[in-house]
C-alpha cells in the first residue's frame, strides 16, 4: 500500500514539473484561431435609369416691379427654337434653369451612386454662350416637371441638400456629367433632376443649351443615367485545427425660391419618402488563409529553463516527505 502511494505521488509530481517544462522550451502547441471569411452576394451593377422629358424655365418679369411675383400667370415663352433646353446666368443673376424628368425603379432609387451625362447644343444661334466656364448643380425633384419650355412660374421645388456637381467636358464631344455620388441613398421618390447654375461672380455670364431627342436618334446625342446598385453581405466562419486534423469551413445650397426663379431662396425639403437602406462600401474580399496553424508559446524571459530541472530535483523529496511515516514509533518491550 505505502510502495502504491509512492508512485501515484511521483507521477503527479512529474506531471506538475513537465507541464510547465513543455511551455517553457517552447514546444509547438495547436491552437484554435477563428478566421472572417468576406463574400460579396450582391456585387455591383450598373443601370440605366429611364429618362422621361425635359424643361426649362426663366424669372417671372413681374419679380422686378411693384406686382411682385406671380400675379399674373405668363404664359411661357421660349425666344429659342423648339426643343431647346437652357440653363443659365447673367451677370452673377439666375437667367435659365432645366429639369431632367426620369422614372426609377423601386432597385434605382436605392443606386448608391451614378452618372447624368447630357450632349450639349453649342451652337450661339441656339443660345449657347460660353459654356465652358459653366457651374451647374444637380438637384433632386420630387415633383414630375411639366412639358414647359421657357415657363415663367410653376418650376417644382429642388432640394439641393446635398447637390452633385455637373462638369463641363468637351471631348469627344461636349457635354456635362454629373457625379451623383453625392445623392446616393436619397434617390427614393425622385421624378427629376434639376440642374441650375451654382453660386457664381457677379461678372459671369454663360448659357448651356442641350436637347432631348427621340429614342431613334444615336445614343451619343441623348441624355443618359447610370445609376449603380447593389450590396455587400459578410459572413464569419470559425475555424479550428487541431495538431492532428484540420477542419476547414466557408460560407460560402441652390438659387431659386418655391416654385419661382430667384436669388437667395432656400430649397424646400422633399415630401415623406419610403426608407432607404443606405448604401454600402465596396466589396472585399479578404485574401484566403490557411485553416491551421501550429502557433509557438513560451515566456517572456529565457532563464525560465531553469525551472522543470529544479522541479525535477524536488521531486524526490517532495516524494519522501508525502509518504513520510508520522506515526510516533512505539516503545520496544522487553
Amino acid at each position: 500500500m505505502r510502495r502504491g502511494a509512492r508512485l501515484a505521488v511521483a507521477v503527479i509530481a512529474a506531471g506538475i514539473s513537465v507541464g510547465p517544462a513543455t511551455a517553457a522550451l517552447g514546444v509547438p502547441l495547436a491552437k484554435p484561431h477563428v478566421a472572417v471569411v468576406r463574400t460579396a452576394s450582391d456585387a455591383p451593377k450598373t443601370l440605366t435609369g429611364r429618362i422621361t422629358n425635359a424643361a426649362w424655365f426663366q424669372p417671372d418679369p413681374l419679380c422686378s416691379t411693384p406686382l411682385g411675383c406671380g400675379a399674373i400667370p405668363l404664359p411661357a415663352l421660349s425666344p429659342y427654337p423648339k426643343g431647346t433646353f437652357h440653363i443659365g446666368t447673367a451677370l452673377g443673376r439666375q437667367t435659365a434653369r432645366a429639369y431632367v424628368g426620369v422614372s426609377l425603379s423601386k432597385r434605382e432609387q436605392a443606386a448608391r451612386g451614378g452618372t447624368l451625362s447630357i450632349p450639349l447644343d453649342t451652337d450661339p444661334a441656339d443660345g449657347s454662350v460660353a459654356p465652358a466656364t459653366a457651374t451647374i448643380n444637380v438637384c433632386t425633384v420630387y415633383q414630375s416637371p411639366a412639358d414647359v419650355e421657357g415657363g415663367f412660374d410653376g418650376a417644382p421645388s429642388p432640394n439641393c441638400l446635398p447637390a452633385a456637381r455637373a462638369k463641363y467636358v468637351a471631348k469627344p464631344a461636349p457635354h456635362l456629367v454629373a457625379d451623383l455620388k453625392p445623392l446616393g441613398g436619397k434617390l427614393a421618390a425622385v421624378k427629376a433632376f434639376a440642374l441650375l447654375p451654382a453660386q457664381a461672380k457677379p461678372t459671369s455670364a454663360w448659357q448651356v443649351v442641350f436637347r432631348l431627342p427621340s429614342a431613334n436618334a444615336p445614343a451619343s446625342a441623348r441624355p443618359r443615367l447610370t445609376l449603380l446598385v447593389g450590396s455587400q453581405k459578410q459572413t464569419q466562419t470559425s475555424q479550428v485545427t487541431h495538431h492532428h486534423a484540420a477542419h476547414r469551413g466557408t460560407s460560402a445650397g441652390a438659387n431659386g425660391p418655391t416654385g419661382q426663379l430667384g436669388d437667395g431662396a432656400v430649397p424646400s425639403v422633399p415630401p415623406a419618402v419610403t426608407s432607404v437602406e443606405p448604401p454600402t462600401p465596396t466589396p472585399v474580399i479578404a485574401p484566403a488563409r490557411r485553416a491551421g496553424h501550429w502557433v509557438t508559446v513560451g515566456y517572456q524571459y529565457p532563464e525560465v529553463w531553469l525551472l522543470p530541472i529544479v522541479l525535477v530535483l524536488l521531486v524526490p523529496f517532495t516524494v519522501r516527505a508525502l509518504t513520510r511515516d508520522l506515526t510516533r514509533p512505539r516503545p520496544h518491550v522487553t
